[in-house]
């Protein structure tokens, strides 16, 4: 269940930013010298070998979701972001790996043992991509067995929406904003957990 709300808390994160903008740091937080020397960061060197070797420590940002400071360290590949390691101040951590395809971004979400928690896709608009609310609820139904949570979602996703089309400056809103949609179904995952 923890990792099912730091999963959440992530996907709020990757939703909420459209591309951050990589700023290299000049001095390093101690939080994030504390976890290159972390027995997870060994791990992640184990078990995701080549992300590890293009890591971007001093390119990382962070967000403050629901009270909780989250750590991003993108791995940069000929200047495309190709994978973010996540993490909070406890070194909990989700690693997102990305797959580029002519018209489509391929995310993988994975645990520390290289576990695939949550993938979807997302289909190129101009310069964003764009990504279903359906195949990420599927994802989650398929990782999730809790019944309560996926009907809790798909009844909280269902009255959000109504009541933004009811106000047509939300739905204008909505539908010029990237992953509106996608916003709201993690907020109501986040709500039913």
């Amino acid at each position: 269940m923890k990792q099912l709300f730091f999963i959440s808390t992530l996907m709020l994160f990757v939703v909420s930013c459209e591309e951050e903008q990589i700023q290299i740091q000049e001095s390093l937080p101690e939080i994030i010298t504390s976890f290159q020397s972390s027995q997870q960061f060994s791990l992640v060197e184990t078990n995701f070998k080549t992300l590890s070797k293009t890591l971007s420590f001093d390119s990382f940002w962070k967000k403050t979701i629901e009270g909780k400071e989250i750590f991003a360290v993108p791995s940069i590949k000929n200047k495309v972001i190709d994978g973010v390691i996540y993490f909070d101040q406890n070194f909990n951590l989700i690693i997102e790996t990305r797959t580029f395809a002519k018209e489509n971004v391929y995310l993988s979400f994975r645990d520390l043992n290289n576990n695939e928690l949550v993938n979807w896709t997302g289909s190129k608009r101009g310069e964003n991509y764009m990504f279903s609310y359906d195949e990420l609820a599927n994802n989650f139904a398929k990782s999730q067995s809790n019944g309560r949570y996926n009907s809790c979602t798909s009844d909280c996703y269902s009255n959000a929406k109504k009541a933004c089309s009811a106000d047509s400056e939300c739905e204008m809103m909505c539908d010029l904003t990237p992953g509106c949609d996608l916003s709201i179904a993690v907020a109501c995952f986040i709500h039913c957990w």
